[in-house]
């Protein structure tokens, strides 16, 4: 997924990801972004309404920190 972001930063895509502090992989995932040359890092969001939730595969609501590149 790193690459990908990578790649659609250099397109100059408007990139957003989302992602609980302290998930499973995120670390390794923030490190790959790095040694593809992406500077940007999740940013808490001072908002209450940044959550994910899908009922049907039994996610909770749950905050979410946004990494977001390219915000046209």
């Amino acid at each position: 997924m790193a690459r990908r972001v990578a790649e659609a930063r250099a397109r100059g895509s408007w990139v957003v990801v989302g992602s609980m502090k302290g998930r499973e992989g995120r670390t390794a995932f923030m490190e790959e972004l790095a040694a593809l040359g992406v500077p940007e890092t999740f940013q808490a969001s001072d908002r209450d309404d940044v959550v994910v939730a899908l009922q049907e595969v039994g996610w909770k609501s749950k905050s979410v920190e946004i990494l977001e590149i390219n915000r046209p």
